[in-house]
């Protein structure tokens, strides 16, 4: 069993924004940069967990929360993002790269995640099960989700060699807008 590698911890209470990191929607990134510890969690089974408040869906709409890949939209590796703002709401989405082009996404199906409120979101994914269904999970709840890309077997991407970003992707052109705290990896 894999121990928790918390990334991101901050002390105090994690409903107060002075406890938390602002993410601008513009520019803002934590780059955590590559490390074993944080290489291919999802084989075997991983999980990301975070308070997060976002203010929109932020820069391009797809706001990144955590990504470990390259580029915009990874062209290896994955990403977890806020999309689909509309009136006050917003969805999850998670996107993982599998060789050859092929992909594998799922999105939350009702904008679960509450704009300029605190929510805590959590994804968990095995990437070696034969069903390889990712579980979202949005203030405790596990939530319909739907899939955007269907991967049709192979093998993930290996990420190694890619930086873990917080807030941003590895283009800075999908910056989180609002705040995070307590962002954590099984």
């Amino acid at each position: 069993m894999l121990g928790a590698r918390k990334i991101l911890a901050l002390g105090g209470n994690k409903f107060k924004d002075e406890y938390s990191i602002a993410f601008d929607g513009t520019d803002s990134r934590i780059i955590i940069g590559a490390d074993s510890a944080i290489d291919n969690i999802w084989a075997g089974g991983g999980t990301i967990v975070a308070w997060i408040k976002p203010s929109s869906d932020g820069e391009n709409n797809y706001g990144r929360i955590v990504q470990k890949a390259s580029g915009t939209s990874p062209t290896d590796g994955w990403y977890l993002v806020v999309s689909s703002e509309s009136s006050g709401v917003a969805d999850l989405r998670f996107r993982q790269r599998w060789g050859s082009g092929v992909y594998y996404g799922v999105e939350t199906t009702a904008r679960e995640l509450t704009l300029d409120q605190w929510n805590h979101v959590a994804i968990t994914l095995d990437q070696d099960s034969d069903s390889n269904n990712a579980i979202i999970y949005i203030n405790g709840f596990s939530v319909a989700v739907s899939e955007v890309d269907d991967q049709s077997g192979g093998t993930a991407d290996d990420d190694s060699s890619r930086q873990l970003i917080i807030g941003n992707n590895g283009a800075f052109n999908r910056t989180f807008d609002g705040n995070m705290s307590e962002i954590t990896l099984y």
